[in-house]
């Protein structure tokens, strides 16, 4: 502690006059004698200045030449980079910013919530957090942080955001009315009404198949359509056609070929006004 002097209140106090140190063991409290005038007879003012300690702000009040010095103390603050990764999903509907919570090393809860940004490149949270790492004795501790923050659609794995892949799934029965079996025919998925090329298999009558594909939402989460469609124009043998029950069901149908017989009477000679009224004919075919 310094003990400066002047000789007007509102002056500007000269050199140090004298340097004072307080202890604790005194009670933090000293009297000092000092000169009531100076040497050309003029009354001589006092002030203190607290020589710094680290980590303290000191202020300073009189009354009847008692001076109190207070000091408050000022924690150091430090940062730490915080960071998390995002995986997957559709990145424009992610936040901007999440938050973060903080506790130094002498807390018992994290009683701080700070936000880190979302990077440009929309596959990190990351930014600089701060809190107390020095007590008043000037031991230092460091900064905890945890994030509790939760995001619709993503789950926490491994210091990252990390989508769940929600799948649609679609299943289609195949049934045949008649006629042959094992007839193929392809079937495929549309989104949004766009054929997805990856998703085409061939399948044949009386089997059944599971469509899967991850789900895929618009930017304001609203979700896409899913059907099941077959080719318009399937390689079927002739008297086959594929009707779409539902998305659900599919059915192949044979229809019976109409064979029409005509039957005429060539006459050279004779009456033909005898002819018979019926006559029967056989129809063969090649089924063996």
């Amino acid at each position: 502690m310094r003990l400066k002097f002047g000789t007007n209140p509102s002056s500007t106090y000269h050199a140090d006059k004298e340097l004072i140190t307080l202890k604790a063991s005194e009670g933090w409290r000293k009297v000092v004698e000092v000169e009531r005038q100076d040497s050309n007879g003029r009354e001589l003012h006092y002030s203190v200045e607290e020589v710094q300690v680290n980590n303290f702000t000191p202020s300073y009040s009189e009354s009847t030449k008692n001076y109190v010095v207070t000091n408050t103390f000022n924690p150091t603050k430090a940062t730490i980079g915080v960071s998390m990764g995002v995986e997957g999903g559709n990145k424009d509907l992610l936040p901007r910013e999440i938050e973060v919570k903080v506790k130094d090393a002498w807390s018992t809860e994290y009683n701080s919530i700070q936000k880190i940004q979302l990077n440009a490149e929309k596959t990190e949270y990351s930014g600089r957090v701060s809190g107390y790492n020095v007590r008043k004795d000037g031991s230092t501790g460091v900064i905890d942080t945890r994030i509790d923050y939760e995001i619709p659609g993503y789950r926490k794995v491994q210091g990252k955001y990390q989508y769940i892949v929600n799948n649609i799934q679609k299943t289609v029965r195949v049934e045949k009315e008649n006629g042959k079996d094992n007839i193929p025919f392809k079937i495929y998925l549309k989104q949004n009404g766009v054929k997805l090329e990856n998703t085409v298999r061939t399948v044949k009558a009386g089997s059944t198949e599971t469509f899967s594909v991850p789900e895929t939402k618009f930017a304001d989460g609203s979700r896409y359509t899913y059907t099941l469609e077959h080719e318009e124009t399937p390689t079927l043998p002739e008297g086959y056609s594929v009707v779409k029950v539902s998305d659900e069901l599919i059915k192949i149908k044979y229809t019976s070929p109409n064979i029409t017989v005509n039957k005429e009477f060539t006459v050279t000679n004779g009456d033909k006004t005898n002819l018979p009224q019926t006559v029967s004919v056989t129809i063969n075919n090649n089924k063996g």
